[in-house]
């Protein structure tokens, strides 16, 4: 998990390049050979627009693409989880507003 200020934009765009920034640390990681990612939204839209590029709204188009770029190399699927379900990410996102630093937490079960 990770928490980090990234200014005043829209909450779309807001969970796109959280969503990047977890495929960018994923891939960087020593985990990237041993396990699949899994990116979980509680935005069915952003969902969609990964799983069926073509039907990206042109505002989101190059940051969602962006986004699967960086994605490449590795084994990785997205789902759409209940906002309820979401709730440990919204307080993180909602402490990185005024985040001096940016805060990166990693777990695991079997230490890998």
């Amino acid at each position: 998990m990770f928490s980090k200020s990234i200014g005043v934009i829209d909450v779309t765009s807001a969970e796109i390049l959280a969503l990047k920034e977890a495929c960018v640390l994923f891939s960087k990681s020593r985990w990237v050979q041993l396990f699949s990612l899994i990116l979980e939204t509680d935005c069915e839209s952003v969902v969609v627009w990964f799983n069926k590029p073509v039907s990206n709204p042109f505002a989101f188009k190059k940051l969602v693409e962006e986004c699967i770029e960086s994605c490449v190399g590795c084994s990785w699927s997205i789902r759409a989880v209940s906002r309820e379900a979401n709730c440990s990410a919204d307080k993180l996102a909602k402490s990185g507003i005024c985040r001096p630093t940016p805060l990166y937490w990693t777990s695991s079960n079997n230490d890998q």
